[in-house]
């Protein structure tokens, strides 16, 4: 095995408080050569699919609760995320500016251009658009996808938080998996549960699993470097896509005790 620092690994994310614990927790490891950031989404035409998708009310409700509720519960959980930070050591200060990349959208040319030519041995993916079937077929090295939540089972957003409105703890967790062209469908590579407090609670989940999916990648990389790649089996059960909570959603769940 040759050392694993002579690698060339790429990130390709969006910028927030779950890339910089990721990035942070493996620099010292590996060689992240750069940072390629994808833009946010035009939030107009987002909203415009997620109408078509789900319909009218439910898209209100969740923009409700995303607008209205989810900046008022990101204060109130500050001192948990502070002592969720410190207690797990995780760093959440800036990405290093002198390996950022910005790119309008992993689906954009300016990142088919970029990518295409790219000489990297491992590509890391955390938050972006999914990555469509033509833009994968330009990446050489091996792709894979922090989740947070257990696949196939809770696919999409929030997964910690809707295995909890299932009453599902043991399907609580997070997945690191091989990327294809669909939503979170891609070969599992490893998944671990967390144990989420009493107080701990939507704001709050998204921490813990990243604290685990810096052990999960730390013990994949190796694997992705040298070729030697083992698939795990699916849980058991439906395979299912999961959404933003609508504000009534989330209400109905918290009166019921999933924060």
């Amino acid at each position: 095995m040759n050392d694993l620092k002579t690698y060339d690994i790429t990130l390709v994310c969006t910028d927030c408080d779950y890339t910089r614990i990721l990035y942070h927790g493996l620099k010292n490891d590996f060689n992240i050569s750069r940072i390629i950031i994808e833009k946010p989404a035009d939030r107009v035409k987002l909203i415009r699919r997620r109408i078509k998708r789900l319909g009218l009310l439910t898209v209100i409700g969740q923009l409700i609760f995303q607008a209205g509720y989810v900046p008022f519960l990101r204060t109130v959980s500050k001192k948990k995320v502070r002592k969720i930070l410190q207690a797990l050591s995780l760093d959440i200060s800036p990405l290093p500016g002198e390996k950022i990349i910005h790119v309008s959208s992993v689906n954009g040319e300016d990142f088919k251009n970029l990518i295409k030519d790219l000489q990297t041995d491992l590509v890391i993916v955390n938050g972006t658009r999914v990555i469509s079937a033509g833009v994968l077929q330009l990446i050489k090295s091996p792709i894979i996808n922090v989740h947070v939540g257990i696949t196939p089972l809770y696919r999409g957003v929030h997964g910690a938080y809707w295995a909890l409105v299932n009453k599902d703890k043991n399907n609580c967790g997070v997945t690191i998996h091989a990327i294809d062209s669909g939503i979170d469908t891609g070969g599992i590579l490893k998944q671990e549960n967390i144990t989420p407090a009493r107080n701990d609670n939507f704001i709050t989940y998204p921490y813990l699993q990243f604290y685990k999916a810096i052990l999960l990648v730390k013990a994949v990389i190796p694997d992705c470097l040298n070729k030697t790649l083992k698939f795990l089996p699916a849980p058991e059960g439906k395979s299912h896509l999961w959404y933003h909570p609508t504000i009534w959603q989330y209400w109905k769940y918290r009166l019921r005790g999933v924060k």
